[in-house]
């Protein structure tokens, strides 16, 4: 029976699609799903961490190659026992977590950019240990610099120098490096992001 020339046909609503059969619910779900713009703040925090997961573990496989070839032992090494001698001691089991940390990363940062709740919490985890690895070590590595004993004259360079050196390296290090993490932790929180995550 053909429609009366005065009804007004009209598209029918997602909600109405959604409620002929399960076919269109999911299909509905789908479309609902991709409206819904992702925030750009997971976009990049996403990448980038995968990029940073990319990079731990490809640098944990080239050292775990590079340890196939055998870690100088501490004897061969010599000199004065420093806490670095026990990476050196265990390196092929520290490069081995590396990977495995690194495929978390990307694991975390792929869900995230999914906008999956779990995968900001594992970047969220990642940034924290981030930043107490940085601070142990920084605080270790500043207080060898404090160290250093005078150079000898005809080194042309005071102790002094050395010291203001090493720790102004040190301070922008920590700044280029520790920048993203604070930056990381701080867009995860805001709540345009916490509510675009499922």
């Amino acid at each position: 029976m053909p429609p009366n020339k005065g009804m007004k046909l009209t598209k029918p609503s997602m909600l109405e699609l959604r409620s002929l059969s399960p076919v269109f619910g999911g299909l509905g779900e789908g479309v609902m799903s991709e409206s819904v713009a992702r925030p750009t703040a997971i976009s990049v925090i996403g990448w980038g961490w995968v990029a940073i997961g990319l990079l731990m573990a490809f640098s944990g496989v080239m050292g775990l190659m590079g340890s196939a070839f055998g870690v100088s032992s501490r004897a061969a090494r010599g000199g004065p026992t420093t806490p670095f001698d026990f990476v050196f001691d265990h390196f092929a089991a520290f490069t081995a977590v590396q990977i495995v940390i690194g495929a978390f990363i990307i694991a975390g940062a792929a869900a995230l950019l999914r906008n999956k709740r779990w995968g900001a919490r594992v970047i969220r985890v990642a940034a924290w240990c981030g930043i107490l690895f940085m601070i142990a070590f920084t605080t270790y590595f500043l207080s060898e610099v404090f160290k250093f004993p005078a150079p000898p004259p005809e080194a042309g360079v005071s102790r002094s120098y050395m010291i203001t050196f090493f720790f102004l390296a040190v301070v922008f290090t920590v700044l280029f490096q520790g920048a993203p993490l604070v930056l990381t932790l701080y867009f995860l929180g805001r709540e345009n992001v916490r509510s675009a995550l499922k």
